[in-house]
């Protein structure tokens, strides 16, 4: 948790700046009453009486555990009197968790916030920490034998912008990456890796590469030379290529979201509506012997024990989507009118719609918008980190409504035919996640305070009727 330094702890800087203090490998690390001296008093001595006097606190299990503080003062990173200078530091057995970014994102916003149009920082040039100032936005201005002089700019084109923070799309060109790049797009500088099969939103740095090639894809994301505040895994679809993502990712970014499947649930035991911790498929066997579902569970897998170890120290967000619909989604979500292109043709032709046990099965779709929306939302979100979220749309129905509201926005009655349920999932097995209800409880969701989805079914239908020419 990130909050505001409260009057009473003040003595806190104390200590915050003694970890400040950059100790080179193999230097004795100096007595702490250095930070009596009088260069370093200014950093906290009065701290609360001037206008730029701003800290903010990383808590964890009720105990402080990092600080950020500015103020305007002739400290080594002295600019000017309009500019507050930073100070940050946390206890060494929390750096490189991404704490330090989080904390230096929040305090620049702040900073924003007040009307401030920059802000200024002295570092060692040997302080691991300068890269992170630089992943945040800081440039340096000035430079002397020891140290760097940097300045972060906090205007439209500051720090804070969208113009400073770095997103990777892996799968950048399909009908969910695509709309999440051009979301994204909002907060990040973004590049996609893909194969290149599609167009990409105008704006966005294509990586092109073969995921599976790891030797390739290590070596061209070594060459972008970029740190990514975020990567939107958005077709992984197997153990191997999570485990491929645990092995290259860590290098390039300490954040990773990714795309899973409502089908990883096991249809016979779900619940209405159905929870995160529902009973998951359990397929044994490789990659090849494997369904979609078993796949999709195998790769969640690999991420959960990461998860749960922290080997890798992605913090790692999944999310389990069921039917997406919307623009670049083809319509129909059941048995035996799934994704198909000539749908809305069949239904403005009159044609029979054959609906296993007449579609009386609850759907949860969710808009292509609201999904992505959602991702990018979460990605500095710390409630979302190391979690799994179930997410739906805003209203869940029977399967045979979802066809009468395109029958409906055609304008057209629609003839729905049953086809019996039973010993229809025998024959075919890969129906196994529609033949279920599929409804999911967003409340996790909701307490992480990722941004809920709102766009009602009937509005999704037309809109991707729209785009498809027909309205």
């Amino acid at each position: 948790m990130i909050r505001e330094l409260r009057s009473d702890e003040t003595e806190l800087l104390k200590t915050f700046l003694y970890e400040a203090i950059f100790i080179p490998e193999g230097v004795e690390a100096p007595d702490p009453s250095i930070i009596e001296q009088p260069e370093l008093k200014l950093y906290y001595e009065g701290f609360g009486e001037g206008k730029a006097d701003h800290c903010l606190v990383a808590e964890e299990d009720g105990r402080v555990v990092g600080a950020v503080w500015t103020r305007i003062m002739k400290d080594y990173g002295h600019v000017d009197d309009d500019t507050p200078s930073f100070a940050i530091a946390l206890f060494r057995e929390y750096r490189g968790r991404g704490v330090g970014t989080r904390l230096m994102m929040r305090m620049l916003e702040l900073l924003r916030e007040k009307g401030y149009q920059q802000a200024s920082l002295a570092v060692q040039k040997a302080n691991y920490a300068v890269r992170m100032y630089k992943k945040v936005g800081f440039q340096t201005i000035d430079q002397n034998e020891e140290e760097y002089i940097m300045v972060c700019k906090l205007g439209k084109e500051g720090a804070t912008s969208s113009k400073n923070m770095n997103a990777l799309i892996i799968g950048g060109s399909g009908g969910l990456s695509s709309v999440v790049a051009k979301m994204a797009m909002e907060h990040y500088k973004v590049w996609t890796l893909t194969r290149g099969v599609h167009e990409l939103p105008e704006g966005v740095t294509a990586l092109r590469a073969d995921r599976n090639d790891l030797p390739v894809l290590k070596q061209l994301l070594s060459g972008a030379d970029v740190k990514w505040n975020v990567v939107f895994d958005c077709i992984c679809m197997n153990r191997e290529q999570a485990k491929a993502d645990l092995e290259i990712l860590p290098e390039f970014t300490d954040r990773l979201i990714v795309v899973s499947t409502d089908s990883v649930y096991d249809g016979r035991y779900k619940r209405v509506p159905e929870r995160e911790d529902g009973i998951c498929v359990n397929e044994p066997g490789d990659t090849k012997e494997c369904s979609y579902a078993g796949n999709k569970r195998h790769m969640e897998e690999v991420f959960l024990e990461d998860m749960s170890s922290g080997r890798s120290g992605l913090k790692i967000t999944i999310f389990r989507p069921g039917h997406i619909y919307g623009p670049g989604f083809l319509l129909g979500c059941f048995p035996e009118h799934s994704r198909q292109k000539e749908l809305p043709e069949l239904i403005l032709q009159e044609k029979e719609i054959r609906l296993v046990g007449m579609g009386t099965y609850l759907i949860h779709p969710v808009y292509v918008d609201d999904l992505a929306r959602a991702l990018v939302d979460s990605a500095q979100k710390e409630k979302a980190f190391g979690e799994v979220f179930c997410i739906g749309g805003p209203e869940a129905i029977e399967n045979k409504t979802y066809y009468e509201m395109i029958a409906e926005c055609l304008g057209k009655d629609i003839r729905i035919v049953e086809i019996p349920l039973t010993g229809y999932l025998d024959k075919h097995p890969e129906y196994a996640g529609h033949l279920c209800h599929r409804v999911y409880d967003l409340t996790k969701l909701k307490n992480a305070d990722v941004a809920m989805p709102s766009v009602g079914i009937r509005e999704g239908i037309e809109r991707s009727l729209r785009s498809l020419g027909y309205l």
